[in-house]
C-alpha cells in the first residue's frame, strides 16, 4: 500500500466515525432537557422524585377534585373517544368524507372545550390533568402545562 492510500483510509476512517458520533448524539438528546429522569431542566421534579414508592403521593385535596372531576365528565370523554374512533376510520378509509371528517374534527374540538371549561371551572389547572405515565415529563402525557 503506498503512502497516499493509507492517508485516504486514515480520512475516510474519521470521517465515518465523526458521522457515526454525531448520529449517536442525536439520537441521544432529550427533547425536554433535563438528563436522567429530569424534566424542565431540574434534576428531579417534585412530584416524581422516584419510582414505585419513592414516589410522592398526589395532593389529597386536588385528587378528590380530579376524581370528582373524572366522575362528571365520563359521558363528554367517551363521546369524545366514539367520535375520535370514528374520525380514525374515516381516515384509513379508500375515500375518506372530507365533509363528515371536517364536522368530526369541530364536534371533537368543541367537547375538548368543554372538558377544559369544565376543568377550569373546577379549579383544576392544565398540569393537574396530566397522568403519571413514563417518559413525558414527569407528570406523563395530558395537557401541555407545569406540574402540580
Amino acid at each position: 500500500m503506498n503512502r497516499h492510500n493509507g492517508k485516504k483510509i486514515i480520512l475516510g476512517t474519521i470521517l465515518a466515525g465523526s458521522i457515526a458520533l454525531g448520529g449517536a448524539q442525536a439520537t441521544m438528546a432529550r427533547p425536554h432537557g433535563g438528563g436522567w429522569g429530569g424534566c424542565d431542566n431540574q434534576p428531579r421534579c417534585q412530584d416524581c422524585s422516584g419510582y414505585g414508592l419513592q414516589r410522592q403521593q398526589p395532593d389529597p385535596e386536588k385528587a378528590e377534585i380530579l376524581n370528582t372531576f373524572l366522575a362528571e365528565t365520563t359521558g363528554l370523554r367517551k363521546e369524545m373517544a366514539v367520535k375520535r374512533a370514528e374520525k380514525r376510520a374515516l381516515m384509513h378509509s379508500e375515500k375518506p368524507d372530507a365533509a363528515r371528517v371536517a364536522q368530526l374534527t369541530g364536534d371533537i374540538f368543541e367537547l375538548r372545550e368543554q372538558l377544559h371549561g369544565k376543568a377550569r371551572a373546577a379549579g383544576l389547572n392544565p398540569g393537574d390533568m396530566r397522568g403519571r405515565g413514563f417518559a413525558h415529563g414527569c407528570n406523563g402525557p395530558g395537557w401541555s402545562g407545569k406540574a402540580l
